[in-house]
């Protein structure tokens, strides 16, 4: 019978399932063990940012390698670029709308922005 009352229907508001789904122990004890090594690879960040520094000011070094060290410090300290962004504003021919015209659209898409991509001295009023 679809859809009907049968006598193994759960009451409204209530899990059939209310300890959740059942622990695997290798899922758990994996989850453990990429814990312990991440703990154990944070222990040497110092160390890991040193020796970046080194190969990057190192003249000896392959330009590849001080380029890659590089790279590896500016992407753990200030997050990797975001990759340019495309979409329907590029197809917009802004030049053929007026001074008052992109007045408005730059009020409108400063209060579309979010605060933490405005520039410095920009507002979102």
């Amino acid at each position: 019978m679809r859809g009907g009352v049968r006598s193994t229907s759960f009451k409204a508001g209530t899990s059939g399932n209310p300890s959740g789904r059942p622990r695997n122990a290798a899922t758990v004890e994996a989850r453990k063990t990429f814990v312990d090594v991440r703990i154990s690879a944070q222990e040497h960040t110092l160390n890991a940012i040193h020796t970046l520094a080194t190969i990057m000011n190192d003249s000896n070094a392959s330009k590849q390698a001080r380029i890659a060290a590089a790279q590896a410090l500016l992407d753990r300290g200030h997050g990797r670029p975001s990759p340019p962004v495309e979409g329907p504003i590029a197809l917009y021919d802004l030049t053929r709308l007026s001074d008052a015209e992109l007045e408005t659209l730059d009020r409108i898409l400063a209060r579309a922005t979010p605060p933490t991509l405005l520039l410095e001295g920009q507002t979102a009023d």
